[in-house]
């Protein structure tokens, strides 16, 4: 399985979508918040949809917690700003990691948790219920788009 991980920044839904292929380090995680946050339509009160489903996170519960704190000192420039988080896991360690992630993030602002399926996660991170669909759908659509990339 060859690693790969794709973002996209839906500024109409306040919204970073964001997924993961293959074997994922540490590294490959930071390497993406850095492309995340350098993006000019960035912006701290995005909420995060992170599909974790077609990856294997190879972290342990230490580099998580040195990503918490390379990501606290990324963001440290940024106002906070309250926004939700939303992890899709499909296997227990990755659904672990996504866990200890939240908890140790724990800020009054960020609202962290972890997702079976992607309606859930969406609507953990829909700023409007009306708008659940339309998001549903741009995600789906960079989620083809990401995989056509892979073939």
């Amino acid at each position: 399985m060859e690693k790969a991980f794709q973002y996209k920044i839906l500024r109409e839904h306040k919204l970073i979508c964001q997924i993961y292929h293959g074997k994922i380090e540490l590294n490959d995680v930071k390497a993406q918040m850095q492309k995340i946050t350098s993006d000019p339509d960035f912006s701290p009160d995005l909420h995060l949809l992170t599909d974790l489903r077609d990856c294997e996170l190879n972290l342990t519960p230490a580099e998580v917690t040195e990503y918490v704190n390379f990501l606290k000192l990324k963001l440290i420039h940024f106002k906070p700003s309250p926004h939700n988080e939303a992890f899709i896991t499909s296997d227990s360690y990755t659904e672990s990691l996504s866990i200890l992630y939240s908890i140790q993030l724990k800020s009054n602002d960020i609202k962290s948790d972890r997702f079976d399926t992607l309606d859930e996660a969406i609507e953990h991170v829909a700023n409007n219920r009306e708008l659940i669909s339309d998001i549903r759908k741009k995600f789906l659509e960079f989620k083809k788009e990401f995989s056509d990339l892979q073939d």
